[in-house]
């Protein structure tokens, strides 16, 4: 049986194999210590890798829409390959789930990452699964802000990546909003302005 990548990326990081900031070593830890409580009582949690990879082959579907592997003329735009930190990152907030009730157990999520790492990129690639894609008809996912033009930033990053990785029969594309009829679904900006 072949160690998931979430679990391979959280032993290596704990094992000190791959370097790390101060609170990261701390979170795979965590995550290897909890999959040993799996099943135990008092310990109502189960990681389901199988939610977790669905979110990770839906991420490498889509296509990059900026930059180096974005469009270029003759070739076009690159698939958007998550790094081990991502999948293990997202993998274990779509694969952590209460054992009884299949909900997530992580229902927020704190990145500090440096400037010019995907971190819009990132944020809309969630927007999207979750709102559509996420088997949850009514769907209202927001890119919210303190200003409206900041939640934009994210928002526009959605629209993008629903219009070059073939998206567009599923999701309709407007101004402001991107939603699916079919599931009455929606994906739009807000800021607190």
């Amino acid at each position: 049986d072949l160690e998931n990548p979430v679990d391979a990326y959280a032993r290596r990081v704990a094992s000190g194999a791959v370097p790390a900031g101060r609170y990261h070593p701390l979170a795979c830890k965590r995550h290897l210590r909890d999959r040993t409580r799996e099943g135990r009582r008092g310990f109502p949690y189960r990681f389901d890798w199988a939610a977790a990879d669905r979110f990770i082959r839906f991420a490498s579907k889509l296509r990059h829409y900026k930059g180096e592997w974005g469009p270029q003329p003759g070739r076009p735009a690159q698939l958007i390959v998550l790094e081990p930190h991502q999948v293990f990152r997202l993998g274990s907030l779509f694969g952590w789930r209460d054992a009884r009730t299949g909900f997530r157990r992580f229902r927020t999520h704190y990145n500090e990452i440096p400037r010019k790492n995907g971190k819009s990129l990132e944020a809309a690639i969630v927007a999207v699964y979750c709102t559509f894609f996420d088997h949850e008809p009514g769907a209202e996912g927001y890119c919210i802000a303190t200003k409206r033009g900041q939640a934009k930033l994210v928002f526009a990053d959605a629209k993008k990546l629903v219009k070059t990785s073939g998206l567009r029969r599923r999701i309709r594309v407007l101004a402001n909003n991107l939603h699916r009829e079919r599931t009455s679904s929606k994906l739009e900006p807000l800021g607190a302005d």
